[in-house]
């Protein structure tokens, strides 16, 4: 009877064992694993240099590419799928869009004014991932074995790939993969393939291949930081070769203007950086520095667009707006009277009140001013266009109401 309890005890014992050591498997497993592969964001994009390859087959590569390396430690981001509207997936289907509609041109206008660094960042990936299709040919050898001739056609293509840091573009990695198929082709037997998806489907598989390798021997280096690499952008804009007078009132009570002119500072226009909307001005922005492409709009101003090179200190800009032609004549209608009022010369009331009444209806258009100082101090600009008074007297700009347009501008050159 001992005995049988005996090896009820040792058999109870090793099955606890076993059970203990089952459990700690897990554990021990997950202690050998990597405390968390590092997994590296990449945005495609993909080239066509042959120039006998259809550009369809770019999104075709795209695709066969992203499934490839998913796996391998890249979190791949696509264009396509990220920014681009559904609309292009399909002419058909609930992904059909109107090409009439409003903002359908909207991935156009993308592409013509952003990069490959520019669109990578604003997707928030850390790097890109580069392939072109750079070359693509056929060698066609003939054989003859006594009856027997064989036509050999061997179609190659080559696909250079580099993987590019996110934050200036300098390439971290590189390489070109060649894919082969042969075409046998005999009196009475011809095999004919489809030798360009053949191509892309071995191009990317070798392409996969060699990036995962270089993943796991680590020869893939670190790019800089973005967040440490942000500088500040900020913007003035001015009216080009408009000015308003000031008009002060002196110590008989009356309104006359002086020689004065100030500029007006256009507020809140829309500033896009390499095609996408950061903004109004003045700013601040936070951008990376280097080469970007800027526009500034506003309603009635003529589109203002550059290259710009920002620094790595920052970048303030003053730029001049010039009015579009009815813009213009909008503003001519307002002052077309002030321009026969000599310098020193008493303004009748009428013409005060007159001033008054405009400045009312343009407050209503949009154009406002925050009036809340006496002369010789900054009108300080809390809207859309700020006036520097700095005038002797009591400015009339200083007594119109708070919040108001002041739209008495005159020309400061000949048109």
């Amino acid at each position: 009877m001992k005995a049988k309890f005996l090896l009820i005890g040792v058999f109870a014992a090793i099955l606890m064992g076993l059970n203990l050591l089952a459990h700690a498997q897990p554990a021990a497993d997950d202690a050998a694993k990597p405390a968390g592969d590092k997994v590296r964001t990449v945005a495609i994009f993909i080239k066509n240099r042959a120039t006998n390859v259809d550009d369809a087959k770019v999104t075709a590569l795209e695709d066969l590419v992203t499934s490839r390396i998913t796996d391998s430690g890249f979190h791949v981001l696509s264009r396509e799928d990220v920014i681009n509207s559904v609309a292009a997936f399909s002419t058909a289907g609930p992904n059909a869009g109107d090409p009439k509609a409003a903002g359908a041109d909207l991935d156009t206008i993308l592409s013509n004014n952003t990069s490959a660094l520019r669109l990578a960042q604003n997707m928030n990936a850390d790097y890109l991932l580069v392939a072109s299709i750079t070359t693509y040919g056929q060698d066609v050898n003939d054989f003859n074995e006594g009856d027997v001739q064989t036509k050999v056609t061997e179609s190659t293509m080559l696909v250079s790939y580099k993987l590019l840091d996110a934050v200036s573009g300098g390439s971290l990695t590189g390489g070109v993969v060649t894919a082969t198929v042969k075409d046998l082709e005999q009196p009475g037997q011809a095999v004919h393939r489809d030798m360009i998806n053949k191509l892309l489907d071995q191009a990317s598989s070798k392409l996969a291949t060699a990036l995962t390798e270089k993943v796991q021997a680590n020869k893939i280096r670190e790019g800089p930081s973005a967040q440490a690499s942000l500088v500040a952008l900020s913007i003035d804009c001015t009216m080009a070769d408009l000015a308003i007078p000031e008009i002060v009132k002196n110590d008989n009570g009356d309104y006359a203007p002086s020689p004065l002119r100030y500029k007006l500072d256009v507020m809140a226009c829309t500033v896009s950086l390499d095609g996408v909307t950061v903004g109004t001005t003045p700013g601040p922005f936070e951008v990376l520095p280097g080469l970007h492409k800027i526009r500034i709009t506003r309603e009635t101003f003529k589109d203002w667009e550059q290259t710009i090179n920002i620094p790595r200190v920052g970048l303030h800009l003053d730029v001049a707006l010039t009015m579009t032609p009815d813009g213009y004549a909008r503003w001519q209608d307002s002052i077309g009277f002030l321009q026969n009022v000599k310098d020193q010369a008493k303004i009748a009331d009428a013409n005060v009140k007159r001033i008054e009444g405009i400045a009312q209806m343009f407050s209503q258009s949009g154009f406002k001013v925050d009036v809340k100082s006496t002369s010789n101090t900054n009108v300080d600009v809390k809207k859309d266009i700020k006036i520097d008074a700095k005038s002797n007297g009591t400015s009339l700009w200083n007594t119109t109401p708070s919040a108001v347009v002041l739209p008495i501008a005159v020309p400061t050159t000949s048109k």
